[in-house]
């Protein structure tokens, strides 16, 4: 066989292999939420700042890795209500993709540990769960509704929230 031809054949069951995401448990009613792998720096533990900003604004600030980065809950930002809390936290820290350097990570809460997954993009739709514009695709992966969110829109949210 030919070079091009086994190069061709690795690329095609790669491709097969489908793309990796992490499903990041939260505690979203109808949805459960898929980010790419690559997005994602650091599924931590964090303290809990002693304000209640998460309740009152959607936002709050914690330290990661020496850095002052905004915390959102998915469920508040979608208008469902904010799971019960303790002081220590696991998050997923995400990388901010939107190009603007005031945002360079940011943490979503999470209430379980995440799974990477391998998914088909065959699988998805751009149709937004419940017309929500904090989500960009979903499908309905093993029996559950899955979406993920508008990484930008997501972003620019944060960002909003952070500065209010």
């Amino acid at each position: 066989m030919s070079d091009a031809v086994i190069k061709h054949e690795d690329a095609k069951s790669r491709e097969d292999d489908g793309i990796r995401v992490v499903r990041l448990p939260t505690q979203l009613k109808a949805v459960d939420v898929l980010v790419p792998y690559a997005l994602v720096a650091e599924i931590t533990e964090v303290m809990l700042p002693d304000d209640d900003d998460l309740a009152r604004h959607h936002a709050a600030r914690i330290n990661w890795r020496g850095e002052d980065i905004g915390l959102v809950s998915l469920e508040t930002l979608t208008g469902e209500s904010l799971p019960t809390l303790g002081q220590r936290l696991r998050v997923a820290v995400l990388y901010a993709i939107g190009g603007d350097s005031a945002l360079q990570y940011y943490a979503i809460l999470l209430s379980g540990v995440p799974r990477p997954e391998r998914v088909s993009a065959e699988s998805f739709s751009k149709d937004q769960p419940g017309d929500n514009p904090l989500w960009r695709m979903s499908a309905e992966l093993g029996g559950r509704h899955v979406a993920v969110p508008d990484v930008i829109a997501l972003e620019s949210r944060i960002k909003s929230l952070m500065t209010a």
